[in-house]
């Protein structure tokens, strides 16, 4: 919603609708079947022994769900406990338990020991093949759009070893960087619960080309969702600086900080966010130059 909103602060009014329309009618619908046709309840299923294996299938994802929320809280305070690996053992796990159950290779003390039928078996499958994909992604595999409801592959305040690209999380020290450097300051706004931003790190940053044009540049990422001082500093910058409350959110300064060059919302096309890199580092050396 924050996105389409700020979409149609710009003038853009196609998309906002469309989207709040799908917003809204998300909400609407269920309601507007059940008062439209009362006589479904009637005909819906009885309880029997098929709903005690409903309610432990649905138990294993509320097991993951309370997983990815524990995630958020350890990413807001820092704590380091779901580092990425850690967290995708776990829904590893959470995923190959329910799939065993919902085969039959497994059994909990409440089962009405029934035969499997198809769509049971199916699902089991289904979730088998989840734990299998939690497996490679462990192993270095791409989730694509499904990458940002992960923790980040690098934990915030800390660099991998090995990673091409460094980024600084203090706007201070980056802007004494850029100036030492004479190179312009990439500004990265992002929350450590923000899957946009989470895509954005999985999908484009990690791209080689996108690396070596990153080399341009001081790198700087600022988390705007923390319990901090300087969190809340950083979204303040966003607001007050830039006119943006969304994220993620990408600035290109001059080396001094004091001219935008450009600005980049979430979108995953990486020629287009090459593009936008190329363009602002040709605008910082016309800057540097003193030309129009």
């Amino acid at each position: 919603v924050g996105t389409l909103l700020a979409t149609a602060s710009r003038g853009d009014w196609t998309w906002p609708l469309l989207g709040m329309l799908g917003f809204s009618s998300a909400f609407a619908l269920p309601f507007f079947l059940l008062a439209l046709f009362p006589g479904w309840m009637s005909k819906l299923p009885k309880s029997g022994g098929w709903l005690v294996t409903v309610k432990a299938y649905l138990g294993f994802l509320e097991i993951a769900a309370a997983v990815k929320f524990f995630s958020n809280a350890d990413l807001v305070w820092t704590l380091g406990l779901l580092p990425r690996p850690t967290f995708l053992a776990l829904w590893f796990a959470i995923f190959l338990v329910a799939g065993a159950y919902m085969l039959g290779l497994l059994r909990l003390p409440h089962d009405y020991g029934g035969q499997i039928g198809v769509v049971r078996r199916g699902f089991g499958v289904a979730t088998l093949a989840l734990a299998v994909v939690m497996l490679a992604a462990m192993n270095g595999m791409s989730l694509g759009y499904a990458a940002g409801f992960l923790p980040p592959r690098v934990y915030p305040g800390q660099q991998a070893h090995g990673e091409r690209v460094v980024w600084i999380e203090n706007y201070d020290e980056g802007l004494k960087l850029a100036q030492a450097q004479n190179k312009p300051l990439f500004l990265d706004f992002t929350g450590v619960t923000c899957t946009n931003c989470r895509t954005m790190e999985d999908d484009v940053f990690s791209k080689r080309e996108v690396e070596d044009a990153f080399q341009n540049f001081v790198t700087v990422r600022l988390y705007t969702d923390k319990e901090t001082p300087e969190s809340d500093r950083y979204a303040r910058m966003q607001i007050e600086r830039f006119q943006q409350n969304t994220l993620p959110l990408y600035v290109v300064l001059t080396p001094d900080g004091s001219q935008k060059l450009g600005e980049y919302a979430f979108d995953t096309s990486v020629p287009k966010f090459l593009d936008f890199l190329n363009n602002t580092r040709g605008a910082s050396v016309q800057a540097r130059a003193g030309q129009p």
